[in-house]
């Protein structure tokens, strides 16, 4: 397993070395598709999120996240096509951060890269023993440049609570 700190998606590459782009196969399943998305959690958790070729749809498929270590990779697919992530991001999986826009504090448990280049967050706010049933709809996905850094949050705490 991967934990967070131990790799820090500032490529489009993962540990097994599926680059976006790629066409894919979940091992599992036989399921084929482009990666589209790579996704980093704090528990060091890296889903893959795959998007099926469907030639004659009306509407764009949506993405399927596997996790990494199930993939393979068939071919380089549409790698020419992704877009290099912006580098030297300040956020780190488990700090506390606050959106610019809102004002919104909460812990950044998720980092997701896009084909495109684009960077989000997933961001939770502090515990709410009255929303305990919605804790999955408070995650909130900002772009990167929308956040700063307040403090190391509970960065310090997962690396601890590993040894």
């Amino acid at each position: 397993m991967f934990y967070a700190g131990e790799f820090t998606m500032n490529t489009t590459k993962t540990p097994n070395g599926i680059v976006l782009g790629q066409l894919v196969q979940d091992r599992a399943t036989g399921f084929q598709g482009h990666a589209i998305r790579m996704t980093e959690f704090l528990n060091g958790v890296i889903e893959v999120g795959v998007v099926p070729n469907v030639p004659g749809a009306t509407q764009m498929p949506h993405p399927t996240n596997i996790n990494c270590k199930t993939l393979r990779t068939v071919n380089e697919g549409i790698v020419e096509l992704g877009l290099n992530p912006p580098t030297g991001i300040p956020i780190q999986l488990g700090e506390k951060v606050q959106d610019y826009a809102t004002g919104f504090t909460g812990i950044a448990i998720g980092r997701t890269t896009e084909l495109t280049g684009q960077v989000q967050f997933g961001v939770v706010p502090p515990y709410n023993p009255a929303h305990r049933a919605e804790l999955d709809k408070d995650v909130q996905w900002l772009d990167y440049s929308r956040l700063h850094k307040l403090d190391d949050g509970i960065k310090g705490a997962t690396s601890a609570a590993r040894q």
